[in-house]
């Protein structure tokens, strides 16, 4: 087994430690100040979404965002034109595919 050693302490070292014990902190501090419900799930979260190093942690925030954009995207190109109460005729299951739901004429 190799023996533990120590990084050299680099200023981007620094100030990605310093920026995760804010992101926790200011995590479990909304969590337990506001008491919502399954409180303890929210600095869980923050320590799972904060990756080893900054540059990862950008691209995982990157990703994430535009996923969600293209899942906005895709729900109001497929929801509008509907009225209050109907369900649509048709499913989109794919890009650019489209499949009659079932149970439909």
């Amino acid at each position: 087994m190799r023996p533990a050693t120590r990084r050299k302490l680099t200023p981007p070292l620094v100030v990605f430690a310093v920026l995760r014990a804010v992101v926790i902190g200011g995590t479990v501090a909304l969590a337990f100040g506001l008491d919502v419900s399954h409180n303890y799930w929210m600095p869980i979260a923050a320590m799972v979404v904060m990756k080893p190093n900054l540059e990862q942690a950008t691209l995982a925030a990157a990703r994430r965002l535009a996923g969600a954009l293209i899942g906005a995207l895709r729900s109001g190109v497929s929801v509008p034109g509907r009225r209050p109460g109907e369900r649509p005729g048709w499913m989109p299951c794919a890009p650019g595919r489209v499949v009659p739901r079932p149970g439909w004429p």
